[in-house]
């Protein structure tokens, strides 16, 4: 498994593990607001909601590394696409050479047979042009 793929499962477990944080953080809050304003409304006191603000903190924390979360997981898709872009790229280049070499062996195989054919009408013009001489001798005999 490559490093981008391996990067892409850290960061969404990593969200995933900040998601659920936030969401308990959320329920914390919900549970403790309503509990405040329940003891509020039972003591007929007015809202303050101050005694919040840690869980708001919290909260804002957790979502902030929700954040931070979507962004390296984006980083890490990307750094993902762009390698199958390089493994598509480096395929196509591997399909290339091997057409290319299927075709150099092609090549060098015409080359062969084309060099045989010339030696074998070398040998054949040598045959023909001693045949020719020695029939030219037997005429010129002959005649003379």
């Amino acid at each position: 498994e490559s490093p981008q793929k391996q990067a892409v499962r850290a960061s969404v477990w990593s969200l995933e593990a900040s998601v659920k944080t936030l969401h308990e953080k959320l329920d914390a809050l919900r549970t403790q607001a309503a509990a405040y304003l329940m003891e509020a409304y039972q003591q007929q006191q007015p809202l303050g909601m101050a005694a919040l603000d840690p869980l708001r903190v919290e909260i804002s924390q957790a979502s902030n590394a929700v954040s931070r979360g979507l962004t390296d997981l984006g980083g890490a898709w990307e750094a993902l696409k762009k390698e199958d872009a390089r493994t598509v790229w480096l395929g196509n280049l591997a399909k290339a050479a091997t057409s290319l070499s299927e075709a150099q062996g092609e090549a060098a195989e015409g080359i062969a047979f084309f060099n045989k054919l010339l030696d074998n009408l070398r040998t054949l013009k040598q045959q023909t042009s001693t045949s020719t001489r020695k029939d030219n001798g037997r005429l010129q005999s002959s005649s003379g």
